[in-house]
């Protein structure tokens, strides 16, 4: 008799456990529908505009698609980065187009290697850094020109290095020109508790395209960005800056890590590797400073009127009607003081030219620097057109010297 309760005891609780994982079952298969339902009817107003423009990569995580062409996007997907007011188009291996480009088969070429500054976030084909380099460098003098934009939004040094391995050997190009990125540091602060050397390549932009697209389904997908997100603070939001600027103790950590080696050691190791990459091919090899919003030396005034455009176009570090916090500012002026000094030390180390942007741009000032910049480091066109004048110039000068001049392939 005791064995027959026990029995019924037991079928009792799997019976209680059936009817009490049934609402669990249900509620699921309702999230599970309506999220698909929700992507069927392409519910996508959301995302931003490089779901569509970039695609999965074995080797650099992801990259720009060929042949892509921002007029043919549905209007739907025209949101936050670029307002559908701007053209877009990439080339056969998904190197932004330059219409300034010289025809001819005999012109010089540069490769230039960079992040979404390089690629040009926020501006046409005709606006980007590297199209306003072809503008000026064919302007003058009656050597030909061809400049290839391999910029790509989010990439780190060690994306610009792999895409490297890929494209000069192909391009063949007289001149690499490395515009060296904010994402080596920023990447690795914002995911440090899950830093190592070479994993975090581009995971500012790992929604870009989506991490879990490969599911089938799509609650597990949802799941996996609340643990990340309830996990770590810091991938909230893709373009939000919340996570730098939110709380005291975190300000104590980020300047803890802006001082410490991890990402220096990342971001000098690739720089050697890209100017190795480059003299592999016959090229020279030229880095780039980067330049900012913030700057060290702005006064009170300058700083307010910097900080205004910052809370402007950067929602997430509005401080109310003070703009932009006196923390964030210092901190993002450090930032950019601090990449230079390992891209300052990476040229001279590797005997790598040096093209000083940063220096260039501290002579724009007030005003005329915030009209220079989108938000805290994209350049808006005047800025694009100053650090591509920069670079013209350096490169006429650099090719003119006996010394340096690059003879080209026999």
């Amino acid at each position: 008799m005791k064995l027959r309760l026990n029995d019924i005891g037991s079928w009792i609780l799997v019976c209680l456990a059936i009817i009490a994982g049934i609402p669990v079952v249900l509620g699921i298969g309702v999230v599970e529908a309506i999220l698909r339902f929700r992507a069927l009817l392409g519910c996508r107003a959301g995302r931003a505009y490089e779901h569509v423009l970039l695609t999965p990569d074995p080797v650099l995580g992801y990259r720009n698609r060929g042949l892509f062409d921002s007029r043919s996007v549905p209007a739907e997907v025209h949101t936050l980065d670029y307002y559908g007011r701007i053209t877009v188009t990439t080339d056969e291996s998904g190197c932004r187009n330059v219409p300034w480009n010289r025809p001819d088969g005999t012109a010089r070429t540069i490769v230039v290697l960079g992040d979404s500054s390089t690629f040009g976030w926020n501006l046409s084909d005709d606006a980007t850094i590297p199209a306003r380099m072809a503008l000026h460098l064919n302007h003058k003098g009656s050597t030909a020109w061809r400049v290839i934009n391999a910029g790509v939004n989010g990439f780190c040094t060690l994306q610009m290095f792999r895409l490297s391995m890929e494209i000069l050997p192909k391009a063949e190009p007289d001149y690499v020109l490395v515009c060296s990125d904010w994402n080596t540091f920023f990447n690795t602060l914002r995911y440090r508790s899950l830093w190592s050397p070479g994993c975090i390549a581009g995971l500012a932009h790992s929604d870009l395209p989506d991490r879990y697209a490969l599911s089938h389904w799509q609650t597990p997908r949802l799941l996996c960005r609340a643990r990340l997100a309830l996990g770590n603070a810091r991938v909230r939001q893709q373009h939000g800056l919340e996570w730098l600027f939110t709380r005291c103790r975190r300000w104590k950590e980020n300047r803890l890590y802006l001082e410490s080696t991890p990402w220096r050691r990342e971001m000098h190791s690739y720089l050697f590797a890209l100017a190795a990459a480059a003299r592999s091919c016959g090229a020279v090899p030229l880095f780039t400073t980067v330049a900012g919003l913030c700057h060290p030396s702005a006064s009170d005034n300058e700083r307010i009127t910097l900080s205004s455009h910052a809370s402007k176009h950067v929602a997430s570090v509005r401080r109310g009607p003070e703009g932009l916090a006196s923390e964030a500012f210092d901190f993002w002026a450090d930032c950019m003081v601090e990449i230079n000094s390992v891209v300052t030390a990476a040229c001279t180390e590797h005997a790598v030219g040096l093209i000083d942007v940063g220096a260039a741009m501290e002579r724009v000032r007030g005003g005329e620097r915030a009209s220079a910049f989108y938000d805290l480091f994209h350049y808006g066109s005047d800025g694009a057109d100053i650090v591509s004048r920069k670079l013209a110039e350096e490169i006429l000068s650099r090719n003119r010297r006996p010394g340096v001049q690059c003879t080209g392939r026999p």
